[in-house]
């Protein structure tokens, strides 16, 4: 779990994000069938009853999260020294992996801070039921730091 101050990966945060929307998703949709499942079993009766009380049964109308987005700021945090020895190290030796010189440390930080990046991501529901993640910057500063990263580059993200 990612914690508010602590340093972590931004693709495991964002496989984070996606895991705890399909939980909370699955969760109320499972509520939903619970209630149902109570409703028919206890059908409430009487003249102050509505007559349309069963159309919240229609398969329409069931809940779900269709889209969910998420607005976090986040900062770079220098790499330790012995990161980077490592680092150096794997590279003398051959075993050098080209994308982990673009591997950055981010921290959780507050909007006001004049180093942040703003990231918003974007959870949403396709028609075929399939949840696609998208997370888009909101100024150049950003952009160009998702354009640096291996990771954070997308379809929808191109040099200008």
């Amino acid at each position: 779990m990612v914690k508010p101050r602590e340093q972590f990966n931004l693709d495991s945060f964002l496989t984070f994000l996606l895991e705890e929307v399909v939980k909370a998703d699955m969760t109320m949709q499972d509520r939903q069938l619970e209630a149902w499942q109570h409703f028919s079993k206890f059908k409430p009766r009487g003249s102050h009853i509505n007559t349309d009380i069963d159309e919240g049964w229609a398969a329409t109308r069931h809940l779900s999260l269709n889209e969910v987005k998420f607005r976090f700021y986040a900062r770079q945090v220098p790499r330790s020294f012995w990161k980077r020895l490592w680092q150096g190290l794997k590279y003398i030796f051959g075993k050098y992996d080209p994308q982990a010189f673009h591997n950055i440390d981010y921290e959780l930080t507050e909007s006001l801070n004049p180093d942040t990046i703003e990231i918003t991501v974007t959870v949403k529901q396709e028609e075929n039921g399939k949840m696609k993640v998208s997370y888009d910057p909101v100024d150049a500063r950003t952009r160009n730091i998702f354009l640096a990263s291996p990771f954070l580059q997308t379809k929808q993200l191109k040099k200008t």
